[in-house]
């Protein structure tokens, strides 16, 4: 599902047959860290994950529609194309089994060589698993992006359930893609994690350092998606960033 000028194709490129909406009818809000993001998505490329991909998809449209955002939908992309948009990209989204490996692997991260390899978004269960291997470093996917150049990367430690993940997923994104603006107190949330008051001023002072314009960090937008999850300790807590989320 490969969507181009075929009638049959997901995959959303600059042609005339694209899914793009007409600026006028847009009402979606966007900032900097949409508008200035290249932008490359794989969603559900074994196509067996009907239900997150429908809502992933659903969520990510006005993007890929306004913003002109090319990927693949219920479809593995060949290693030359996945390799062309890993190249010209500045963010991977990638929704599905595990971190991806299947379109990109630590090999291929190497082999291809980029100067900057683009920071990812790997939703997938335990794509930030790291394995120990003796006395040598740990290793796993999230690393092999930050070696070949990638600024960060956000991914799982362990395996989650997919419908907390997928609302987690969504409302990061949509508070990093300034879909909501920053409206809570870091005192009436549930990531103070029973800090004193005093200390919560500090933290709140410091967390506003990487906040523009009422916009989220995506450190931050991670940090308050926590709890739209039923499971928040055990699917909640699963992402976390490597990296510097810049």
């Amino acid at each position: 599902m490969h969507t181009d000028k075929s009638k049959d194709s997901m995959h959303t490129d600059k042609s005339k047959d694209s899914m793009h909406t007409d600026k006028s009818k847009d009402s979606m809000h966007t900032n900097t860290n949409s508008e200035s993001h290249k932008v490359w998505y794989s969603i559900d490329p074994e196509n067996n994950l009907p239900a997150t991909r429908e809502k992933m998809f659903d969520f990510l449209k006005p993007y890929i529609e306004k913003l002109k955002w090319e990927g693949f939908v219920a479809e593995m992309p060949s290693e030359e194309k996945a390799r062309d948009l890993h190249l010209k990209s500045e963010l991977f989204i990638y929704v599905g089994h595990g971190g991806g490996e299947k379109i990109c692997d630590s090999h291929k991260l190497k082999k291809w060589q980029s100067e900057e390899c683009p920071s990812a978004m790997l939703w997938g269960c335990s794509s930030g698993l790291l394995t120990s291997a003796g006395v040598h470093d740990p290793h796993g996917i999230a690393v092999s992006y930050l070696l070949e150049g990638a600024d960060y990367v956000l991914a799982n430690l362990w395996d989650v359930t997919d419908k907390d993940i997928d609302k987690l997923s969504i409302e990061c994104m949509k508070k990093y893609f300034n879909e909501i603006k920053i409206t809570e107190k870091l005192d009436n949330s549930n990531s103070d994690w029973g800090m004193s008051e005093e200390n919560k001023d500090k933290f709140q002072i410091k967390t506003n350092i990487c906040d523009y314009e009422g916009c989220y960090s995506l450190s931050r937008a991670l940090i308050t998606s926590r709890s739209v999850c039923k499971m928040q300790n055990v699917v909640g807590c699963a992402p976390v960033i490597y990296g510097l989320p810049i």
